[in-house]
């Protein structure tokens, strides 16, 4: 997890990697940040009552359904579209952006493909099909993800928002804070696979993969093609300050309380 702080806050970074708490003084709002007791408490009122943060918290339901992976062995493989069908559909979708000179040239190279190189390609994506589930996952990380040289803090990682129509502070460190133990609340549900395997739309099980590397997943740089490390555990964040990275460790094991305002 990464977590971007303004320059108004000023964040001392981490001397020693096994330290098991941070504090973060922000001083245009005199709050103290204590991570290792998970709380922003106003340092002339201790004994303050905190306020409803306005975001969801992610706490574990009390009743025990399916487990999040319960269904990934029953799942249907992805199914192999039948190589005629494709190229019909392509050419039906091209026919009304092209010209009849355009269309002619694409139904010539088309039917080529089809006789030729497409049946030698689709005998190998057949076979490939037996013996995965889903025959496209491993070139659509490689092809799509690790090769693209674009940036990916827009394009590929996911993001998130502590909120989008309310702000119950103004003071960012407090809402990083937050929103770290929000999210440490769902990997904490992923870990003990209490997350629903159902659509919320459909009530039909899904494929639940992803989850495996939502969290404890860094993805090294490489010349050509990138490459995913993943631990089984993780104890810190990544936090970027006035262009400086900082170690943040967040938790020693046990369950840390919600940040208050």
């Amino acid at each position: 997890m990464v977590i971007s702080a303004k320059a108004s806050s000023s964040l001392s970074p981490e001397h020693s990697s096994g330290s098991s708490s941070s504090n973060c003084f922000v001083s245009r709002s005199k709050l103290f940040l204590n991570i290792k007791d998970g709380c922003t408490s106003h340092p002339e009122n201790q004994s303050r009552k905190p306020r409803n943060s306005g975001l969801a918290s992610c706490t574990s339901s009390q009743k025990r359904g399916p487990m999040l992976h319960s269904f990934q062995g029953a799942l249907p493989r992805l199914p192999l579209p039948n190589l005629d069908k494709t190229m019909r559909k392509h050419l039906l979708s091209m026919k009304p952006i092209l010209s009849h000179d355009e269309y002619q040239e694409l139904e010539f190279f088309s039917e080529r493909f089809r006789k030729g190189v497409g049946r030698r390609l689709q005998r190998y994506l057949t076979l490939k099909s037996w013996f995965s589930s889903n025959y496209v996952t491993d070139w659509w990380e490689e092809f799509v993800y690790m090769r693209q040289r674009s940036p990916i803090m827009i394009n590929s990682n996911y993001y998130r928002f502590d909120t989008l129509n309310e702000h119950p502070t103004k003071n960012q460190a407090a809402r990083a804070a937050n929103l770290t133990y929000t999210s440490l609340q769902f990997r904490r549900m992923v870990d003990r696979q209490e997350v629903s395997p159902f659509s919320p739309r459909t009530k039909v099980p899904f494929c639940t993969m992803q989850y495996e590397k939502l969290f404890n997943t860094c993805r090294v740089p490489g010349e050509e093609v990138d490459r995913l490390l993943h631990w089984d555990d993780a104890k810190h964040v990544a936090v970027y300050c006035r262009g400086v990275w900082f170690k943040l460790v967040v938790h020693n094991g046990k369950l840390i309380k919600n940040a208050h305002f």
